[in-house]
């Protein structure tokens, strides 16, 4: 049984990782609204304007593709999808839901036959609607460990 002290970093962690998943999604949906705004700044009178959300749709048609996404996951598969998107390793993905960490490693394999993809990363993108590279400097840098646990204190 983890103590006091155990259990407080441990929620501390849950919290941040999900902090770090509603930043990410934040991230995505104001470069929507600067885009747009760019291009009503750049379109010429008569043109219409792209609206935000246009790149990726409403946000009834971001739950629906999404939705249409994990429809075919288990319900334990649905609930370790939910922490991978939360940044969690796999061995928290375990620990969480009372299951060894080579379960988690099945599931995950499983999802990713689903969505047709080979990691995590891509189970992600295609979740969020996010494909290829990001552009150089649109985001975090990748050395930078943004989106990773840090070290044993949080986990």
């Amino acid at each position: 049984m983890p103590t006091e002290e155990e259990a407080c970093r441990q929620e501390i962690a849950r919290t941040l990782r999900q902090v770090l998943t509603d930043l990410e999604v934040l991230t995505v949906l104001l470069r929507e609204l600067l885009d747009a705004h760019e291009a009503a700044q750049l379109a010429l009178p008569g043109r219409s304007v792209p609206q935000p959300g246009a790149a990726t749709g409403s946000p009834s048609r971001d739950e629906d593709r999404r939705e249409e996404i994990t429809g075919s996951f288990t319900e334990r598969e649905r609930q370790v999808f939910r922490l991978l998107l939360t940044g969690m390793s796999n061995r928290q993905i375990g620990r969480d839901l009372g299951i060894a960490e080579r379960t988690v490693k099945n599931n995950l394999h499983e999802i990713y036959r689903k969505l047709k993809v080979s990691s995590r990363t891509e189970a992600v993108a295609k979740f969020l609607g996010v494909s290829g590279r990001p552009d150089p400097g649109s985001g975090p840098d990748p050395g930078s460990g943004f989106g990773r646990p840090r070290g044993p204190h949080l986990g």
